[in-house]
């Protein structure tokens, strides 16, 4: 009789604890997998955002960059392009510390019917980086600022072009940024774009520009 009631009493026993943790324990569960589940749907959201982004961005560069350009770089500005007054023009709109490194610029006619537009790099960094500043070769007017390692242009084009430039970040990284004729002069629109043709995610360089036009002979050295 007692082995009995102790069996009955320990069943009793097991059934109530059993009872009273399950209710507990199943939220909690439900809890860790929601979350799980979220963090799943997000990673997943995430990557189709960016794969989307990505694609688009690519093909928003594809539309527009479907012109013959030339391209140029620093050791393509012509030494001694820049008259006294240029000169001048350039060195009050500079830090003071640029204005010894004036002198060149690289005249090209992006624009049917208008005069050639000199490029004055100022600035320039290790990696070929420049500043960039622009004006027209016969009135001297301020036309914008670019800033990168190469320029790529449209020549002769019957509007004011839109103008691109790579930034050389690394061995394998760069970045184009693009630039167009907006209430009299080129502004940045942005919009910049990263081409890696060597990382482990390959962004190659656009055709048209990859084939564009070289302009002298020391363009990358």
């Amino acid at each position: 009789m007692k082995r009995y009631l102790m069996a009955i009493i320990v069943l009793w026993t097991g059934s109530y604890i059993n009872a009273g943790t399950a209710p507990v324990q199943e939220p909690v569960d439900r809890k860790v997998i929601a979350k799980i589940r979220d963090e799943r749907l997000n990673r997943s959201q995430s990557l189709e955002t960016f794969t989307s982004i990505a694609g688009s961005r690519a093909a928003w560069w594809r539309t527009r960059l479907n012109q013959r350009f030339v391209t140029f770089d620093w050791n393509c500005a012509r030494a001694g392009a820049l008259d006294k007054r240029l000169r001048a023009i350039v060195a009050r709109a500079i830090p003071a510390d640029e204005k010894g490194r004036l002198g060149r610029a690289m005249s090209i006619r992006i624009r049917t019917g208008e005069a050639a537009v000199l490029f004055v790099p100022t600035t320039c960094g290790a990696t070929g980086n420049c500043g960039w500043r622009l004006y027209d070769s016969m009135t001297y007017r301020y036309l914008g600022e670019l800033g990168g390692q190469f320029i790529f242009a449209p020549k002769n084009s019957e509007t004011w072009p839109m103008l691109v430039t790579y930034s050389h970040m690394s061995a394998c990284d760069g970045i184009l940024s693009r630039y167009e004729y907006r209430r009299g002069r080129y502004r940045s629109l942005g919009d910049d774009y990263a081409v890696n043709p060597c990382g482990l995610i390959v962004t190659p360089m656009p055709g048209q520009l990859r084939r564009a036009k070289r302009l002298c002979l020391e363009y990358g050295l």
